[in-house]
């Protein structure tokens, strides 16, 4: 594949995905597009979305090349958000370890313990390295050429 991609763009797709909104990897463009749940699950026939206006025909015709032409995008996959801060808490000195861990479970109570401690700019380049390792990891498997910037 000629198509270089940027490993910024897919780790950004995997820092946004959500339940419902889906990102993908056009792989001929090395763009990265988001879709809506209901509308792919529309396109693959398992759950009608109802009448439409302009802008969910447009999400509706994404949702279908998608489908129709598997090719030609890949789905970026979601980081997981409990495993990170889980691993991140365990790597953290002994005195700090215990108010993370303990805040684990809510990425809201997380993010506040990680202020108080300081650690908040820690977490965001530790979550980057390991997002970075997943992009990587999805250039491989997708046998796509990636660049760092």
């Amino acid at each position: 594949m000629d198509t270089s991609i940027k490993l910024a763009t897919i780790v950004k797709g995997m820092k946004w995905h959500t339940e419902k909104s889906l990102p993908f990897l056009n792989k001929n463009t090395g763009a990265v597009i988001y879709t809506q749940r209901p509308f792919l699950l529309d396109a693959k026939g398992e759950e009608f979305v109802g009448d439409l206006l302009d802008w969910q025909l447009r999400e509706m015709e994404l949702a279908y090349d998608i489908v129709e032409r598997p090719e030609k995008y890949a789905e970026i996959p979601a980081l997981d958000w409990p495993e990170l801060r889980s691993e991140f808490c365990k790597a953290q000195l002994e005195d700090i370890r215990p108010s993370l861990m303990a805040a684990a479970d809510s990425q809201e109570t997380f993010d506040i313990v990680l202020a108080r401690q300081g650690l908040t700019d820690v977490w965001e380049r530790y979550v980057d390295e390991k997002a970075e390792i997943a992009a990587l990891v999805f250039c491989e498997e997708h046998g796509l050429n990636n660049k760092t910037s």
